[in-house]
């Protein structure tokens, strides 16, 4: 597997248990990023460019920055004999 970092301005690049960096309120004006898990959205618009509103597993409500998506490469794999 290998890993994708995409931007999450739109909500069909999230999923529920997606790993993603958000910024939570508290932290915007230092910009500190914090990385979980979603629990659920609360951004009901399929786009936000201040990032869609998440919770994360942990309760922290935060926009989302990224999302970090992995995607199969059977490239990679061992070959099979």
């Amino acid at each position: 597997m290998a890993s994708n970092i995409l931007q999450a301005f739109e909500r069909g690049d999230l999923t529920i248990g997606a790993e993603v960096d958000v910024i939570i309120k508290a932290d915007e004006s230092s910009g500190r990023v914090t990385r979980g898990h979603v629990r659920e959205f609360l951004t009901r618009a399929s786009y936000d460019p201040q990032g869609i509103k998440v919770r994360l597993m942990d309760y922290q409500v935060g926009g989302a920055l990224r999302t970090r998506q992995y995607v199969y490469l059977p490239a990679l794999e061992p070959a099979l004999e």
